[in-house]
């Protein structure tokens, strides 16, 4: 009987799926199979939207199918180092702001996402800050000479609210769409998109990013 309500605890879900994901891409990155683990994600984040637009009766599920697929497409066109270290920093950054947000609690930051609080928000950007900043200390030749810490927390800031930006927006599109889970792939984690949305926030910032550096550019 204990063994059954260990098996359906929603928490030893997400603790054993996220072992096997983590184990998944560490694999992935160890025997340099990076292009067999974009597609095979490309292909199972393509399948959790078509069937999740499917499901839904949103007036809206089109422009959803239009930018999930634009994430998508650009997901499969970033080199996968780039995506492990996407996906490295964005778990760091959700563990952060989950346990932050359980420990300091207080207001909450959205109503799209209602576990979501300003505590956890702050601390999704000071923790991955000291996280690099204590790389930094032990592994200087990682990182380019006189590189300022300012920039460095700038940089992190930007990029973990990106990824917590792709977080919102994912809640958000499926609480339109009426539904809870984007997929059933990861059991306790409501899908893969809910694993790689954190991701797709990151990504999109860069492509922007780099868009206005390019038009800054420019010379007219």
């Amino acid at each position: 009987m204990h063994a059954m309500k260990l098996l359906n605890n929603n928490l030893f879900k997400r603790i054993i799926s996220g072992i096997v994901y983590a184990g998944i891409i560490f694999l992935s990155a160890y025997f340099d199979y990076g292009r067999i683990f974009m597609c095979l994600i490309g292909f199972i984040l393509t399948v959790e939207l078509i069937v999740a637009l499917i499901r839904s009766e949103t007036n809206i599920k089109i422009q959803i199918g239009l930018i999930g697929m634009l994430c998508i497409f650009l997901f499969m066109h970033i080199k996968s180092q780039i995506i492990y270290a996407f996906i490295i920093f964005a778990s760091i950054v959700d563990t952060s702001a989950y346990l932050c947000g359980r420990i300091f609690q207080g207001p909450k930051l959205t109503s799209i996402s209602p576990n979501k609080t300003w505590s956890g928000a702050i601390g999704a950007i000071i923790v991955p800050f000291l996280v690099v900043v204590l790389i930094m200390v032990m592994k200087p030749a990682v990182f380019p000479e006189n590189l300022r810490i300012s920039i460095v927390f700038f940089v992190i800031m930007f990029l973990s609210i990106a990824a917590q930006a792709g977080d919102i927006l994912v809640s958000y599109a499926k609480r339109k769409m009426l539904i809870k889970d984007a997929g059933i792939i990861l059991p306790g984690h409501g899908g893969l998109w809910d694993r790689f949305d954190s991701v797709m926030g990151i990504i999109l910032f860069c492509i922007i990013l780099r868009f206005f550096c390019y038009v800054c550019s420019m010379k007219f």
